[in-house]
């Protein structure tokens, strides 16, 4: 066989197989739709047998098209498997995508990157923290070299991996990506964007749960400050304002305190209605700091907050027991010994009924 001849032969050849892989792709692309629908018109069961089935034909394919079409087609099934609450075949088709598709393309393929971020929440929501960890690494790593290392994706997963390596208590890990974040989120949006106050709020919990009570609590003035410029429906005030308010009431700034608990009760009220049970532990909260203050509304914030307890729990609840006790501590700071004794009384029979 002369030059030309073997050179076109190689030609042909090779048009061949792009020709292959295209149709591969094109055909797991259609199917994947097929599955896609049949779920979306939730026939489960049909979608799931057939992907299954179609996925062990593609297992015995030992060319990378047919391992790379088997990777795209787990990602599909491991949602609808998630879906039904199978999590431990969730893991077993992420992994095995994982696998083929870091070793056939690498780091740098977008469907690598959702698969690794997809298993790394699974194992963060199961609390396997170390394994979520590694994952995660990997998906910053990943996001870093598709997007570049200054993306809001990366901002994204930065926050995301930051909440493991919390649970692991890694705190100056945690501290380098939420601040990695921040500098991210603010340069390319700005210092007054809802994401921004975000990671604002991310960075109090951190310094409130590290004891750095200052830090905390100007992260979520910040935070609080832009959420009133952007508007509630963006960015949820109410957290801050909780935890300030815990912050103020538990170094004695209780009239700080009562202000931010007043402003947190009007947005939960607001949103979910007067009988909900975090509107009762609001009431109760407050009720706590004017007691402090000795100021008579500490009794019909108490007052409220028992009566919703009662109505969601019944008259016999711990949470009653807790009211009363702290309407004992009211009436017994402005001496009024009297009604302190009653409701200490009441509180007792309580925890009589509900510790046997």
């Amino acid at each position: 066989m002369n030059k030309v001849m073997k050179k076109s032969v190689k030609v042909i050849l090779f048009y061949f197989l792009i020709t292959q892989f295209l149709c591969f792709s094109e055909n797991i692309e259609e199917f994947n739709k097929k599955i896609v629908a049949l779920y979306s018109e939730n026939k489960i069961p049909e979608a799931l047998t057939l992907g299954d089935e179609k996925l062990i034909s593609l297992k015995q394919r030992e060319d990378v098209a047919g391992k790379l079409d088997a990777s795209s087609l787990m990602v599909i099934l491991s949602v609808i498997y998630r879906k039904e609450g199978n999590f431990k075949k969730v893991e077993e088709l992420l992994t095995d995508a994982m696998n083929i598709r870091e070793k056939s393309i690498g780091l740098t393929d977008n469907l690598l990157n959702k698969i690794l971020y997809n298993l790394a929440s699974l194992y963060k929501a199961q609390k396997r923290f170390s394994d979520s960890e590694v994952i995660y690494d990997k998906t910053l790593k990943s996001t870093e070299e598709i997007y570049g290392a200054r993306n809001s994706d990366v901002a994204n997963v930065a926050r995301s991996y930051s909440e493991v390596k919390i649970s692991l208590e890694k705190y100056e890990e945690a501290l380098a990506l939420l601040n990695k974040a921040k500098e991210i989120i603010i340069k390319e949006n700005s210092e007054n964007h809802y994401k921004t106050a975000e990671v604002l709020i991310d960075l109090g919990l951190l310094f409130e749960k590290l004891k750095k009570y200052n830090e905390a609590e100007e992260n979520f003035l910040k935070s609080i400050a832009i959420c009133e410029k952007v508007g509630g429906d963006k960015c949820d005030i109410s957290i801050p304002l909780k935890r300030l308010a815990l912050i103020y009431k538990e170094s004695g700034e209780y009239s700080k305190s009562e202000s931010f608990y007043k402003r947190v009760l009007a947005i939960r009220e607001k949103g979910f209605g007067e009988n909900d049970l975090e509107v009762a532990d609001i009431l109760h909260e407050l009720g706590v700091v004017c007691s402090k203050q000795k100021k008579a509304d500490a009794i019909t914030y108490l007052n409220k907050s028992k009566g919703i307890y009662e109505k969601l729990f019944g008259e016999n609840h711990a949470n009653i027991a807790l009211v009363l006790s702290d309407i004992e501590d009211y009436y017994d700071s402005i001496d009024n010994k009297e009604e302190a004794e009653v409701s200490r009384k009441k509180s007792e029979a309580i925890l009589l009924k509900t510790n046997k």
